[in-house]
């Protein structure tokens, strides 16, 4: 190799080795910082639940809660049978439940009585496993919903 073909790949190689400094130097300091945690569970409160509603995340069905009073319902196929035989005993499926609601943060269940199904009074109580799952998401009774807040639907 000539000299000066030489010079000249030493300065391009300076250059790129300054170039590579620089990116790296950065990667470093954007990259390499502590990420914020993923996953994890934010808890379960009865202020969580309160003036909030769930939407099932592979369907219609949703929880409102507006204060003392849930309202469970699915417009479009009814309330699944297996919820409805949890909560009413009974196979006919309403589209709409209405309710008071009670959440035990201790043990992980939500309480549900006072029940009217599409106009009709049930004198029952039943009591739904819930937990959560991640921080946007809840189980009721092994189906999962998206939780908005009435600032959110």
């Amino acid at each position: 190799m000539n000299p000066v073909t030489l010079r000249r790949c030493t300065k391009v190689c300076r250059a790129e080795l300054v170039l590579c400094k620089i990116m790296v130097t950065c990667f470093l300091l954007t990259g390499c910082r502590p990420s914020q945690t993923i996953g994890g569970d934010t808890p379960l409160t009865t202020q969580r639940l309160s003036n909030s509603k769930l939407v099932e995340i592979h369907g219609d069905l949703s929880w409102t809660f507006d204060g003392p009073m849930v309202v469970i319902e699915d417009q479009s196929s009814g309330i699944p049978s297996d919820l409805v035989e949890t909560l009413l005993g009974e196979v006919q499926r309403p589209n709409r439940i209405e309710a008071n609601w009670q959440l035990d943060e201790e043990a992980n269940f939500l309480r549900v009585w006072n029940m009217v199904a599409d106009s009709k009074q049930f004198d029952l109580e039943a009591r739904l496993p819930v937990r959560p799952a991640g921080h946007v998401r809840i189980d009721i009774g092994g189906r999962q919903y998206n939780l908005f807040h009435d600032t959110e639907n």
